[in-house]
């Protein structure tokens, strides 16, 4: 079994927020990391896999919305969502945040001006 991932994952936290779009399901939980194609939320109750979502990530001032579906499910543990569109006005503050990510896991200790502070801690 390959276990090689398409795109990185960066360690962001923060809070994530996913709900079942046209109904109550709501839930909140940690963000733990983040990639290009999707997050892992800890502290989440069970969901089917398969579940369609709205998504909301709030990491420091890096507000993202979007959609996904939950790939795994590991009670008591978290979530995986894989992301299926982040809405277009949020393109640039999704880019920006993993590219400052990118920098942060390489060890890049230059200073970079980015639009909003992000949470790592």
């Amino acid at each position: 079994m390959d276990n090689t991932r398409q795109h990185p994952r960066y360690t962001c936290h923060g809070g994530v927020e996913i709900h079942v779009p046209e109904t109550t399901k709501r839930l909140w939980g940690h963000l733990g990391d983040i990639s290009r194609t999707g997050c892992y939320l800890h502290g989440a109750e069970p969901w089917d896999v398969g579940t369609e979502v709205e998504i909301q990530i709030d990491s420091g001032s890096a507000n993202i919305f979007g959609r996904g579906i939950v790939a795994t499910c590991h009670p008591g543990v978290g979530l995986g969502i894989n992301f299926t569109e982040i809405y277009p006005e949020y393109h640039d503050e999704f880019e920006a945040l993993l590219k400052n990510l990118e920098r942060r896991a390489s060890g890049d200790t230059k200073v970079h001006t980015l639009p909003f502070p992000i949470s790592t801690e």
